[in-house]
């Protein structure tokens, strides 16, 4: 799984599954809004920040950080300005889960930082 920020601010974040033929645009394309163009994906590592090339395989690219993985964050990043949300979507944000699913039946959740922390010190 890929751990994806969705926001600068860390607020709203995805997990997305990842296989060996998973190539970064199937990330983007999992987790931008539908009609959303200009997206890429970037990683932030002690500050520094990379565009991973579209058809990078994600797998591949996850596996070479080692135990150094911990410490890199993926953004999906958008050169557009983003649309408007509609109210549905600004509603499902004030809840803290915003739910999209995709064509291929792909399901992807996306939960506030402090939800996902919860969770983990629950475990």
């Amino acid at each position: 799984m890929l751990l994806l920020f969705l926001s600068d601010n860390e607020q709203l974040l995805t997990e997305v599954p990842i296989t060996a033929e998973t190539l970064c645009k199937d990330v983007v394309e999992f987790c931008k809004e539908a009609g959303e163009s200009g997206c890429h994906l970037a990683e932030v590592w002690r500050g520094n920040e990379r565009k991973i090339p579209s058809n990078h395989p994600m797998l591949e690219h996850l596996q070479k950080w080692g135990q150094r993985r911990q410490e890199v964050k993926f953004y999906l990043r958008r050169e557009d300005p983003p649309a408007r949300p509609s109210e549905q979507a600004r509603e499902r944000e004030k809840q803290g889960r915003i739910v999209k699913v995709t064509g291929k039946g792909a399901v992807c959740v996306c939960v506030r930082e402090s939800e996902v922390e919860r969770e983990s010190n629950a475990q």
